[in-house]
């Protein structure tokens, strides 16, 4: 029996938990209504990622795309940010993004690099 995340495995003969895929589509596809009844014009939304390559993971983030994409949003692949599971790691990530946003709001776009770093760019 699988418990929380499907595995595929000749084993498993039961999966009980949550569809993540499933899951994710349905929240990103109110987070997206809500953004519209709020008066929100460009709906663009970024995605701060558990482990890079997980089942789980890879469920939720397909499901995320197809739920904003799906329902008139933008989903910018480009500032994915894996937090790798890490609670510290997703909270750093976390400000991050919320700083990204301010940008944004402000007509800037910034970039990161590969360490997470960040640059900004005006353009």
């Amino acid at each position: 029996m699988a418990l929380d995340s499907k595995i595929d495995a000749p084993e498993v003969i039961s999966f009980i938990g949550t569809g993540n895929e499933e899951a994710a589509k349905a929240g990103a596809a109110a987070a997206v209504e809500a953004a519209k009844a709020a008066g929100w014009e460009e709906i663009k939304c970024i995605e701060i990622a558990g482990v890079q390559g997980d089942g789980t993971n890879t469920a939720r983030m397909n499901g995320y795309i197809a739920g904003i994409e799906e329902n008139g949003g933008d989903f910018l692949e480009d500032e994915v940010q894996y937090a790798d599971a890490v609670a510290d790691k997703d909270e750093r990530r976390s400000r991050a993004a919320q700083d990204a946003f301010a940008l944004f709001r402000r007509g800037k776009r910034r970039r990161w690099s590969r360490r997470g770093r960040r640059r900004i760019r005006t353009d």
